[in-house]
């Protein structure tokens, strides 16, 4: 540190910086878009894939706000400040989200020097999460993900024009109709 016209001062430095770390923790993540979908094959990788700690979550990938997602990383960072070497691991990428938000969470993470692990899927194995290869291939995930989004809703409008109804169950007598119309007017 240096004012002008005064001589350069060193500042200290903090305890951690440089200093090897201790020992290692592998943190889990799992994540289910609906409440109806199961997070077992997700929670056995993770075990065999040696991670004690787990945080789990049936919540949408869509959602803004992922709380134990939240948690986890916010772990991960405290257990990195107190020098201990951390890696999230993730069964699959997509858990973790697609495109910006999954470049967002690996700038996050390469910030708290956090490493990334998936089990499985296009990304498998560690990486560095701001590495450019990672960068692409999450941006390509995102695009993989409209793809399937626009293809379904093209099937919706080409099976409409066929005069398909799509999607919820359909009314099968007078009395389901008079009570479904009786719902949807107390509203």
């Amino acid at each position: 540190m240096r004012k002008p016209g005064s001589a350069w001062a060193e500042l200290l430095r903090p305890r951690n910086v440089g200093a090897e770390p201790v020992g290692h923790d592998r943190l889990g993540y799992a994540r289910a878009s609906t409440a109806r979908q199961s997070l077992d094959s997700q929670l056995d990788s993770l075990a065999e894939a040696g991670v004690t700690r787990i945080f789990s979550e049936k919540i949408s990938t869509r959602a803004a706000q992922r709380p134990e997602l939240d948690k986890a990383v916010a772990l991960a960072g405290e257990l990195r400040a107190s020098r201990v070497r951390v890696t999230l691991v993730v069964h699959e990428h997509k858990r973790l989200g697609r495109g910006i938000e999954l470049a967002t969470l690996a700038e996050k993470l390469k910030a708290s020097d956090v490493g990334l692990e998936f089990l499985t899927g296009e990304l498998q194995g560690s990486h560095d999460p701001s590495g450019v290869v990672f960068t692409v291939l999450a941006a390509l995930s995102g695009m993989e993900r409209e793809y399937i989004r626009d293809r379904t809703l093209e099937g919706h409008e080409s099976a409409r024009k066929r005069g398909k109804t799509i999607g919820g169950a359909g009314v099968t007598d007078g009395d389901m109709l008079s009570m479904a119309l009786h719902l949807r007017d107390r509203r």
